[in-house]
Protein backbone atom coordinates (compact mmCIF):
# COMPACT_ATOMS: atom_id res chain seq x y z
CA UNK A 1 0.00 0.00 0.00
CA UNK A 2 1.44 3.37 -0.95
CA UNK A 3 1.81 5.93 1.81
CA UNK A 4 0.42 9.44 1.34
CA UNK A 5 2.63 12.41 2.19
CA UNK A 6 1.63 15.90 3.20
CA UNK A 7 3.31 18.98 1.74
CA UNK A 8 2.91 21.62 4.49
CA UNK A 9 3.59 24.69 2.41
CA UNK A 10 0.97 23.71 -0.22
CA UNK A 11 -1.94 21.76 1.32
CA UNK A 12 -4.17 21.98 -1.75
CA UNK A 13 -3.86 18.79 -3.87
CA UNK A 14 -4.86 20.82 -6.96
CA UNK A 15 -1.59 22.75 -6.79
CA UNK A 16 0.07 24.61 -9.65
CA UNK A 17 2.47 22.90 -12.02
CA UNK A 18 5.32 25.15 -10.86
CA UNK A 19 4.83 23.85 -7.35
CA UNK A 20 4.84 20.21 -8.38
CA UNK A 21 7.94 20.40 -10.60
CA UNK A 22 9.93 22.40 -8.05
CA UNK A 23 12.72 20.59 -6.24
CA UNK A 24 11.22 21.08 -2.76
CA UNK A 25 8.17 18.79 -2.98
CA UNK A 26 10.16 16.18 -4.89
CA UNK A 27 12.81 16.16 -2.17
CA UNK A 28 10.20 15.78 0.60
CA UNK A 29 8.51 12.76 -0.99
CA UNK A 30 10.33 9.41 -1.20
CA UNK A 31 11.59 8.42 -4.62
CA UNK A 32 9.02 5.63 -4.77
CA UNK A 33 6.03 7.84 -3.87
CA UNK A 34 3.58 7.70 -6.83
CA UNK A 35 2.25 10.69 -8.73
CA UNK A 36 0.82 11.45 -12.16
CA UNK A 37 3.89 13.45 -13.20
CA UNK A 38 6.26 10.69 -12.14
CA UNK A 39 4.21 8.11 -14.04
CA UNK A 40 4.28 10.35 -17.13
CA UNK A 41 8.04 10.77 -16.79
CA UNK A 42 8.59 7.04 -16.45
CA UNK A 43 6.40 6.19 -19.45
CA UNK A 44 8.13 8.86 -21.55
CA UNK A 45 11.50 7.49 -20.52
CA UNK A 46 10.42 4.02 -21.64
CA UNK A 47 9.34 5.31 -25.05
CA UNK A 48 12.51 7.36 -25.43
CA UNK A 49 14.75 4.46 -24.43
CA UNK A 50 12.96 2.14 -26.83
CA UNK A 51 13.23 4.69 -29.65
CA UNK A 52 16.98 5.09 -29.12
CA UNK A 53 17.38 1.30 -28.85
CA UNK A 54 15.60 0.80 -32.18
CA UNK A 55 17.63 3.59 -33.80
CA UNK A 56 20.94 2.17 -32.60
CA UNK A 57 19.98 -1.35 -33.65
CA UNK A 58 18.91 0.01 -37.06
CA UNK A 59 22.31 1.67 -37.57
CA UNK A 60 23.94 -1.63 -36.58
CA UNK A 61 21.83 -3.53 -39.13
CA UNK A 62 22.62 -1.06 -41.91
CA UNK A 63 26.31 -1.21 -41.00
CA UNK A 64 26.24 -5.00 -41.10
CA UNK A 65 24.55 -4.96 -44.50
CA UNK A 66 27.23 -2.60 -45.82
CA UNK A 67 29.99 -4.72 -44.32
CA UNK A 68 28.65 -7.92 -45.92
CA UNK A 69 28.35 -6.11 -49.23
CA UNK A 70 31.95 -4.84 -49.05
CA UNK A 71 33.19 -8.35 -48.28
CA UNK A 72 31.34 -9.68 -51.35
CA UNK A 73 28.82 -11.61 -49.29
CA UNK A 74 25.42 -12.89 -50.31
CA UNK A 75 23.00 -10.29 -51.67
CA UNK A 76 20.23 -12.08 -49.81
CA UNK A 77 22.04 -11.50 -46.50
CA UNK A 78 22.59 -7.84 -47.39
CA UNK A 79 18.90 -7.36 -48.18
CA UNK A 80 17.86 -9.15 -44.98
CA UNK A 81 19.99 -6.95 -42.73
CA UNK A 82 18.99 -3.79 -44.59
CA UNK A 83 15.32 -4.76 -44.34
CA UNK A 84 15.58 -5.31 -40.59
CA UNK A 85 17.33 -1.97 -40.26
CA UNK A 86 14.57 -0.22 -42.18
CA UNK A 87 11.85 -1.76 -40.00
CA UNK A 88 13.69 -0.71 -36.83
CA UNK A 89 14.19 2.79 -38.22
CA UNK A 90 10.46 3.13 -38.91
CA UNK A 91 9.64 1.94 -35.38
CA UNK A 92 12.08 4.48 -33.92
CA UNK A 93 10.47 7.28 -35.97
CA UNK A 94 7.00 6.23 -34.81
CA UNK A 95 8.07 6.19 -31.17
CA UNK A 96 9.81 9.54 -31.56
CA UNK A 97 6.62 11.09 -32.95
CA UNK A 98 4.71 9.93 -29.86
CA UNK A 99 7.22 11.76 -27.66
CA UNK A 100 6.21 15.06 -29.26
CA UNK A 101 2.59 14.62 -28.16
CA UNK A 102 1.15 15.75 -24.84
CA UNK A 103 1.29 12.65 -22.63
CA UNK A 104 -1.95 11.10 -21.50
CA UNK A 105 -2.60 9.97 -17.95
CA UNK A 106 -2.21 6.21 -18.06
CA UNK A 107 -0.89 3.36 -15.90
CA UNK A 108 2.83 2.91 -15.49
CA UNK A 109 4.41 0.86 -18.26
CA UNK A 110 6.08 -2.36 -17.19
CA UNK A 111 9.74 -2.83 -18.07
CA UNK A 112 12.31 -5.61 -17.84
CA UNK A 113 15.17 -3.27 -18.73
CA UNK A 114 17.80 -2.47 -16.07
CA UNK A 115 16.89 0.58 -14.02
CA UNK A 116 20.42 1.97 -13.85
CA UNK A 117 22.78 2.94 -16.64
CA UNK A 118 25.69 1.08 -15.04
CA UNK A 119 23.63 -2.12 -14.98
CA UNK A 120 22.69 -1.63 -18.62
CA UNK A 121 26.34 -1.17 -19.58
CA UNK A 122 27.26 -4.31 -17.68
CA UNK A 123 24.56 -6.31 -19.41
CA UNK A 124 25.61 -4.96 -22.82
CA UNK A 125 29.24 -5.89 -22.14
CA UNK A 126 28.21 -9.37 -20.96
CA UNK A 127 26.21 -10.16 -24.09
CA UNK A 128 28.90 -8.66 -26.34
CA UNK A 129 31.48 -11.00 -24.85
CA UNK A 130 29.14 -14.01 -25.05
CA UNK A 131 28.21 -13.37 -28.68
CA UNK A 132 31.79 -12.47 -29.61
CA UNK A 133 33.22 -15.67 -28.12
CA UNK A 134 30.40 -17.76 -29.60
CA UNK A 135 30.83 -16.37 -33.11
CA UNK A 136 34.63 -16.40 -33.18
CA UNK A 137 34.96 -20.10 -34.19
CA UNK A 138 32.56 -19.41 -37.07
CA UNK A 139 34.39 -16.37 -38.45
CA UNK A 140 37.98 -17.31 -37.55
CA UNK A 141 38.58 -19.14 -40.87
CA UNK A 142 37.86 -15.86 -42.65
CA UNK A 143 40.78 -14.18 -40.87
CA UNK A 144 43.20 -16.18 -43.05
CA UNK A 145 41.81 -14.58 -46.23
CA UNK A 146 43.58 -11.27 -45.90
CA UNK A 147 43.62 -7.88 -44.14
CA UNK A 148 40.17 -6.91 -45.43
CA UNK A 149 38.54 -9.77 -43.55
CA UNK A 150 40.51 -8.99 -40.39
CA UNK A 151 39.29 -5.38 -40.52
CA UNK A 152 35.81 -6.70 -41.26
CA UNK A 153 35.93 -8.88 -38.14
CA UNK A 154 36.76 -5.92 -35.89
CA UNK A 155 34.12 -3.79 -37.65
CA UNK A 156 31.55 -6.52 -37.04
CA UNK A 157 32.43 -6.59 -33.35
CA UNK A 158 32.05 -2.81 -33.13
CA UNK A 159 28.62 -3.14 -34.72
CA UNK A 160 27.80 -5.80 -32.14
CA UNK A 161 28.84 -3.40 -29.37
CA UNK A 162 26.60 -0.73 -30.88
CA UNK A 163 23.64 -3.12 -31.00
CA UNK A 164 24.02 -4.42 -27.43
CA UNK A 165 24.69 -0.93 -26.08
CA UNK A 166 21.58 0.39 -27.81
CA UNK A 167 19.39 -2.48 -26.63
CA UNK A 168 20.52 -2.62 -23.00
CA UNK A 169 22.40 0.54 -21.97
CA UNK A 170 20.24 3.17 -23.69
CA UNK A 171 16.88 2.08 -22.16
CA UNK A 172 18.53 1.87 -18.74
CA UNK A 173 19.94 5.39 -19.08
CA UNK A 174 16.61 6.95 -20.03
CA UNK A 175 14.81 5.01 -17.29
CA UNK A 176 17.27 6.24 -14.65
CA UNK A 177 17.05 9.88 -15.80
CA UNK A 178 13.38 9.90 -16.85
CA UNK A 179 12.25 12.55 -14.33
CA UNK A 180 15.18 14.85 -15.06
CA UNK A 181 14.55 14.65 -18.81
CA UNK A 182 10.81 15.19 -18.38
CA UNK A 183 11.44 18.31 -16.26
CA UNK A 184 13.67 19.72 -19.01
CA UNK A 185 11.07 18.84 -21.62
CA UNK A 186 8.38 20.74 -19.70
CA UNK A 187 10.64 23.79 -19.54
CA UNK A 188 11.38 23.66 -23.28
CA UNK A 189 7.89 22.88 -24.65
CA UNK A 190 5.25 25.62 -24.09
CA UNK A 191 2.43 23.43 -25.43
CA UNK A 192 3.26 20.62 -23.04
CA UNK A 193 3.57 23.06 -20.15
CA UNK A 194 0.15 24.61 -20.84
CA UNK A 195 -1.48 21.18 -21.03
CA UNK A 196 0.10 20.06 -17.76
CA UNK A 197 -0.83 23.32 -16.03
CA UNK A 198 -4.47 22.69 -16.92
CA UNK A 199 -4.26 19.11 -15.68
CA UNK A 200 -2.58 20.11 -12.43
CA UNK A 201 -5.48 22.30 -11.24
CA UNK A 202 -8.26 19.92 -12.29
CA UNK A 203 -6.76 16.53 -11.50
CA UNK A 204 -8.75 14.11 -9.37
CA UNK A 205 -7.84 10.43 -9.26
CA UNK A 206 -11.05 8.48 -9.96
CA UNK A 207 -9.57 5.23 -8.68
CA UNK A 208 -7.54 6.27 -5.64
CA UNK A 209 -5.55 9.02 -3.95
CA UNK A 210 -2.68 9.48 -6.37
CA UNK A 211 -1.67 13.17 -6.44
CA UNK A 212 -0.69 15.01 -9.58
CA UNK A 213 2.82 15.67 -8.30
CA UNK A 214 5.58 15.93 -7.33
CA UNK A 215 7.93 15.16 -10.18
Amino acid sequence: MSQQFQYPEQPNRQASLDYWIASGPAAMAPVSAPSVLRDMAWNRGQYLGLAVACLGAAVSMFGTALLVLMLAGSIGVVVSFAGMGLVLLLIAALLRSKLNQVPRIRPVMGSRAPGKFSSGLGLAAFFSVIFGVGLFPVVSPLLDEGPAHIIGFFAAFLLLLLATGSLFAAPAYFAQHAREHFRRRIAADPQLRRALEEMSVTWHDPAGNRPFGPL
